[in-house]
């Protein structure tokens, strides 16, 4: 994943990014405005549902109470805009480069400012889901660096193990921020399961039963940062620099040639 540019066969199913502010006042009257200029940048869909909005309280359980969202999507379904009382988000099934990613991000970073004036963001991040499928006579161990597969249990045959499936996660501080990494083996649904059900399309057929890696990298930021498309666009070109590296070291030099197309 090169810092400005794409792979020809790039293994992305899934990107985002995500600003969180305190929450604001998303009266429906401000939703008319968002709406025509959602529109003007190509996501003319609409749809409006609720979610659950989580309040901690000391000493007492979570308090769950519905909070609205709205989703504006473009006309295939594989770009949306997620907004909320307390977050934005952009998210897109069909990424092409962090520049035009950015772009589109800065629109809507501005957008939501004009109609809510929020002040700060008090979370910053991005995050990118991979797909990771071996082709014929492959292995998962020819993509995937061995820290990233799980226990040994092929080393010690006296197990006798059928059909492990793993989950392996690291969680790193950076000078930007908190860097997750995380790749489970799993069959059948390729979204973690936070993400899922997504309203996007997405361009992948997954016969049933195939064994697939999900390379799920996320790189956010707690400081406050003015809440201002210069300032947060910057921030956001930091994490993703340090996320493409962290994909690099998680990945081996035979699936970046693939993933290029060097190798066909």
């Amino acid at each position: 994943m090169p810092s400005r540019g794409r792979l020809q066969n790039a293994p992305l199913v899934h990107v985002l990014a995500q600003a969180r502010y305190s929450q604001v006042v998303a009266a429906p009257s401000r939703m008319q405005p968002l709406r025509e200029v959602f529109k003007r940048i190509g996501l003319p869909r609409f749809e409006q549902s609720q979610m659950a909005s989580v309040t901690l309280r000391a000493g007492e359980p979570p308090l769950l109470t519905p909070a609205p969202r709205w989703d504006f999507l473009n006309k295939d379904k594989t770009t949306a805009v997620v907004l909320a009382a307390d977050f934005v988000t952009l998210q897109t099934s069909a990424y092409r480069t962090f520049d035009d990613f950015l772009d589109q991000f800065r629109t809507v970073l501005r957008a939501v400012r004009t109609a809510f004036d929020p002040v700060v963001a008090e979370r910053l991040g991005i995050r990118y889901i991979d797909l990771v499928r071996p082709r014929a006579n492959e292995s998962l161990a020819d993509y995937l660096q061995p820290e990233m597969l799980g226990f040994p249990f092929a080393a010690e045959k006296a197990l006798k193990v059928v059909d492990p499936l793993s989950r392996v996660e690291t969680v790193a501080q950076t000078e930007q921020g908190t860097l997750i990494a995380r790749c489970s083996q799993v069959r059948g649904q390729f979204l973690p399961a936070d993400l899922w059900p997504s309203n996007l399309s997405y361009r992948v057929d997954l016969p049933a039963g195939e064994l697939i890696s999900v390379l799920d990298c996320d790189h956010f930021t707690l400081n406050a940062i003015d809440f201002e498309e210069d300032a947060l666009s910057e921030r956001l070109g930091l994490l993703h620099s340090s996320l493409s590296l962290a994909f690099r070291i998680a990945v081996t030099k035979h699936a970046m040639d693939v993933w290029s197309g060097d190798i066909q």
